[in-house]
């Protein structure tokens, strides 16, 4: 049995509100091989932004669009999630 996490909980610096919803933290999923479809991985372990806003839809939670994701999300909470996906991606 895996002892890898799942998921990954953040916590937003600066939280946002997408219609009426306030959004605090997001949660991310460990990423499956479908999720990559598309993308090249050496661009997300480079932090590619573009990649990342391309690929974040895929696996947070609340769900959000890639548009929300740019239109949103702070620089330093951006950062964050990068940071855990580069974990998730080194098998952590």
């Amino acid at each position: 049995m895996s002892t890898k996490t799942k998921t990954r909980k953040i916590e937003l610096k600066e939280p946002f509100k997408i219609g009426e919803t306030e959004i605090r933290e997001l949660v991310l999923r460990r990423p499956t091989p479908g999720d990559l479809r598309g993308l090249a991985v050496s661009q997300l372990a480079n932090m590619d932004a573009d990649t990342f806003y391309e690929f974040l839809p895929r696996i947070i939670s609340p769900a959000m669009t890639e548009d929300q994701v740019i239109e949103h999300l702070d620089l330093a909470d951006l950062v964050k999630t990068m940071a855990a996906v580069s974990e998730f991606l080194q098998g952590k």
